[in-house]
């Protein structure tokens, strides 16, 4: 069963002042915690040695409530510097955090703000707006709602009168005066900044990572957005729909079979070049070079090249000579191409090029599917197989023609050699609409919705 901690420095208006509970008695009125921390400071322990006064008032306020409050004494019993900030701030944080190591997932912590000196009530508010660890910081208002007038002396302060005159304990004049400080939590708020930030960057491990730090304060539908946005971007597929669950409609645009598969890549080296990592971008084209250009064949030209070839044990696909009379005139065009010296081993995308240079008569789909091939051929072996720093300028230097005033006469940049893509996935019968090729701003979109609807309260 959840149960409730009290944590309580003690003031001068403790445990009664002017007839009425001083905050930390009145705290223990109205929530009976269960177990109660109590921190003195040099003076206040030496008048609980004088009289017993603050336990005596907690174990009658346990009679008259039928309820046992356990407590723990935390005493200072040299510190006199009452007006340090700091050092309350640093004791504070150690003695809260020992005491929610102690505690179930499901118990509550509260801790009184209103006892104590001004050091000491300004570190525990700033706690309750910084602080990792968990707790519900109260406040209490004093009876008559401003500063409370000193009628008791605290050296002649006998407890026993004080409770017996305490107008509090009499139901029909007591009111709760307690009010829990709704603050937003600082640290939740710059965590949430962070995972924003990394969010728009679609740095989606990172966001992760912070979102974990903070999940217990995150809506569930922010949670599964992130981590479906990090599986998504790492072509984790059955990672995503898992996280996504009934938002996959509102997330991933494509959702048939091959054809999302094809689209989620690109998109994925759509934010490879968003986040300027060109190298990894140009190593990726050729595998979707080799796809788009397959689809375009069957879609455009009417050959489907799984009638041209054998799949392989260790799954890749290889031209079969065997099969050369179900399409003959695909041999026939690439063994001219290869000045009849065709080896038919497997399959790449300069044959693929070639095929659709040579069977389609639509003008642009030539021009598009040479530009990518040239692309390729022009930066692939060096980015994979050299150390160099890939950059804007060096891509288009490398992807120049030579020719003046030909298409990319003077290189082209990553945008687009996207944008070329973006061109043959229409060719390829991929869709290839605004809705899709935006579907990671929509998410983003999405995830910033949802972190809006963050309550921040420390619970």
């Amino acid at each position: 069963m959840a149960e409730k901690y009290l944590f309580s420095p003690i003031g001068g208006n403790d445990p009664i002042a002017n007839n009425r509970d001083g905050s930390f008695l009145h705290i223990c009125r109205n929530y009976l915690p269960d177990k109660v921390y109590l921190f003195f400071s040099k003076e206040m322990w030496e008048l609980h040695e004088l009289d017993d006064r603050y336990l005596y008032c907690l174990r009658q306020l346990g009679e008259l409530k039928h309820h046992r409050f356990e407590y723990e004494i935390i005493a200072e019993e040299e510190l006199s510097e009452v007006q340090d900030y700091n050092y309350f701030y640093r004791r504070f944080h150690d003695i809260i955090r020992d005491i929610r190591a102690g505690m179930e997932e499901d118990d509550t912590l509260y801790v009184n703000i209103a006892s104590g000196t001004p050091a000491m009530k300004s570190a525990l508010q700033i706690m309750a707006a910084v602080t990792e660890y968990r707790f519900i910081p109260v406040q209490v208002s004093t009876p008559a709602r401003r500063m409370n007038p000193k009628a008791e002396d605290h050296i002649q302060y006998e407890p026993d009168i004080q409770w017996a005159c305490d107008r509090d304990n009499e139901e029909d004049d007591s009111e709760n005066r307690c009010q829990e400080v709704k603050c937003e939590n600082l640290m939740t708020l710059l965590k949430i900044s962070q995972i924003r930030r990394f969010v728009a960057a679609c740095d989606y491990r990172a966001a992760k990572i912070v979102a974990d730090e903070i999940r217990d304060e995150l809506p569930e539908a922010a949670i599964r957005l992130i981590d479906a946005a990090q599986a998504r971007l790492q072509l984790d597929r059955s990672g995503t729909d898992r996280s996504l669950k009934e938002m996959l409609s509102d997330v991933i645009p494509v959702q048939s079979g091959n054809h999302r598969n094809v689209v989620e890549y690109l998109l994925s080296l759509e934010i490879k070049i968003r986040k300027r990592e060109y190298a990894d971008f140009l190593r990726g084209i050729t595998p979707v070079v080799a796809e788009l250009f397959e689809m375009i064949l069957d879609r455009q030209c009417g050959v489907k090249i799984s009638d041209c070839c054998t799949l392989m044990k260790n799954g890749q696909r290889r031209w079969d000579p065997e099969l050369q009379d179900k399409n003959p005139k695909i041999w026939s065009i690439l063994d001219e191409e290869y000045d009849h010296n065709f080896s038919g081993k497997d399959i790449y995308s300069d044959h693929l090029w070639r095929l659709i240079r040579r069977l389609s008569d639509d003008a642009e789909l030539r021009n598009l599917v040479s530009d990518l091939r040239e692309i390729e051929m022009a930066v692939r072996n060096t980015t994979a197989h050299e150390i160099v720093s890939v950059t804007e300028e060096w891509i288009r230097n490398r992807t120049k023609k030579r020719e003046a005033g030909t298409r990319g006469a003077d290189g082209f940049t990553p945008k687009q050699i996207f944008g070329i893509i973006r061109k043959l996935c229409s060719y390829a019968g991929l869709p290839s609409s605004d809705r899709v090729w935006k579907s990671y701003d929509h998410m983003n979109d999405l995830i910033f919705t949802a972190l809006e609807q963050t309550g921040t309260p420390v619970p």
